[in-house]
């Protein structure tokens, strides 16, 4: 086999990686907003130790650090 056929095969397209990435960061939307209301509220729930975490918010907040470390 030879290289340029093997490198052939072992191509990238930035251009389906740029629509993936577009696709996820309209799922979870901005990158870099913070609520300060939600974090009062939060704060004020963990204080009364009442805190219970929605399993959806936390995987949707996980993607938005990883997509603005990604993303930069």
């Amino acid at each position: 086999m030879s290289g340029a056929r093997a490198g052939a095969a072992d191509r990238v397209s930035v251009s389906d990686m740029d629509g993936l990435f577009a696709g996820l960061k309209a799922e979870v939307g901005p990158l870099d907003v913070l609520r300060e209301e939600k974090v009062t509220r939060l704060r004020a729930v963990m204080a009364k130790g009442t805190y219970s975490a929605d399993i959806q918010d936390v995987a949707r907040q996980f993607l938005r650090e990883l997509l603005g470390q990604l993303l930069g």
